[in-house]
């Protein structure tokens, strides 16, 4: 069995991590306390306000944050830790990002500018513009892909093994499929523009069952080609 090591973070890598935490502290500060979307014309615009966790954009932000705190404190306080916790932390820092982080953003980054150059009234309508500044949206749906990039250059992530690949995977598409599915039933709102006057529970399974499968193979491709795992060590 092949032991174990610590890799210390080079200083490029702990500046990223700083800087993306204090950027994704500020979004969730903007996103919570200044944007109110209850004056917009459209109800799929006001319905930001009332389900905003309920977005696969939210969940992925969130992933993040916590990737990200986990990483800065590592940086600020790994030096005060025990080698073996030191080594634990390292692993839950790689199954974040390589089941939540990387496949998550992919999926946000990849669907959401695809609907929007197709028709941006698709997910983001023209009329939202006014309460929603760019750069917020670049935060939630560009940034997010420059900061996972650079972490795939700085340092490599080790994957994690098929149990917990599966739990962390599960987790992620049964967890979300059941809040958009729970909403759509109480509520009867679909969350995103597309899919806003479809009241067909095919098209809505079929949907959830399209993020899932795309989700799934960005996982598959990173742990492909980005990802190492614990033999190769």
């Amino acid at each position: 069995m092949l032991k174990e090591k610590y890799e210390k973070p080079n200083t490029l890598l702990q500046v990223l991590h700083y800087v993306v935490l204090l950027h994704h502290w500020f979004v969730a500060y903007y996103s919570s306390f200044v944007l109110d979307f209850h004056d917009a014309d459209l109800q799929y615009v006001k319905d930001l306000n009332r389900f905003p966790v309920a977005y696969v954009t939210t969940w992925n932000f969130a992933g993040h944050m916590l990737f990200f705190s986990v990483c800065a404190l590592q940086d600020a306080f790994g030096h005060r830790f025990t080698a073996r916790n030191r080594i634990l932390i390292q692993k839950i820092q790689d199954f974040l990002f390589t089941i939540l982080v990387y496949p998550g953003t992919m999926l946000v980054l990849t669907t959401f500018w695809g609907f929007y150059f197709v028709d941006r009234e698709l997910v983001l309508p023209r009329s939202a513009d006014e309460f929603v500044p760019q750069w917020f949206n670049h935060s939630l749906h560009t940034f997010i892909f420059v900061a996972v990039l650079l972490e795939i250059m700085l340092t490599r992530k080790r994957l994690s093994g098929p149990l917990m690949t599966r739990v962390g995977l599960g987790f992620f598409c049964v967890g979300y499929d059941s809040v958009f599915l729970y909403i759509s039933y109480v509520y009867g709102v679909s969350l995103y523009p597309f899919l806003y006057n479809v009241n067909s529970w095919v098209v809505k399974l079929l949907f959830l069952l399209a993020c899932n499968t795309c989700y799934i193979i960005y996982y598959i491709i990173g742990a492909k080609f980005f990802f190492v795992r614990e033999k190769q060590m």
